[in-house]
């Protein structure tokens, strides 16, 4: 602006004020907002940004014009989602909240530089980013469900249904089919556990 100004031979007025870097950041990222139609993954990235460099909540909150619980969730969607892989796949300008957070929830059983390498494909990283973030999320989902069956074949003969989560397994006994089978199997978990941590420590 300053350029254009001199440029033209104009003169313009400025108002100039001393900011500490806190005031700075807030009016950057304020300015931003109104200028930049900003995507949700665009200001998760500034808000984890803004964090490394340990700027605090109350600075982030107000430079993004958001409140406590919305900042918690941008939190828990680059926990989940690398950075790197963000970078990947881009803005997204048609991708919220939600569908990045269900994204997160899917990635700790995949191989996120797999994921990478196949957003790079020259046929995949000319997409669109949001088209990217489909692939992406295709690419986590079919793993999950990949493993869901792989699982459910293996105890498809027992009286027992096994559901899995990125983060938990469940395991729901027929009480009915085999009576009395959750208690057998209960009454043994310790030494299954015990069982468990020798040979994964053995390994």
């Amino acid at each position: 602006r300053l350029a254009a100004a001199k440029a033209l031979k104009i003169k313009i007025k400025a108002v100039v004020r001393a900011l500490t870097d806190e005031q700075l950041v807030v009016s950057q990222g304020q300015e931003n907002n109104a200028r930049a139609d900003l995507s949700y993954i665009e200001r998760a990235l500034f808000a984890h940004r803004l964090e490394e460099k340990n700027f605090g909540g109350a600075v982030i909150i107000a430079a993004l014009n958001i409140d406590r619980a919305a900042l918690a969730k941008m939190r828990a969607v680059t926990r989940q989602v690398p950075i790197a892989l963000i970078t990947a796949i881009g803005s997204a300008p048609a991708i919220g909240r939600r569908r990045w957070m269900e994204f997160g929830e899917h990635l700790e059983k995949v191989d996120i530089d797999a994921l990478i390498e196949m957003l790079s494909a020259d046929n995949i990283g000319q997409l669109s980013s949001d088209d990217r973030f489909q692939r992406a999320f295709a690419f986590a989902t079919a793993k999950q469900v990949a493993l869901k069956a792989t699982s459910a074949a293996q105890i498809a003969d027992l009286p027992v249904k096994f559901k899995r989560t990125p983060t938990t397994a469940t395991f729901v006994f027929d009480n009915k089919a085999a009576p009395g089978f959750d208690e057998f199997v209960q009454e043994r978990l310790e030494r299954l556990y015990a069982q468990y941590r020798q040979e994964r420590d053995a390994g």
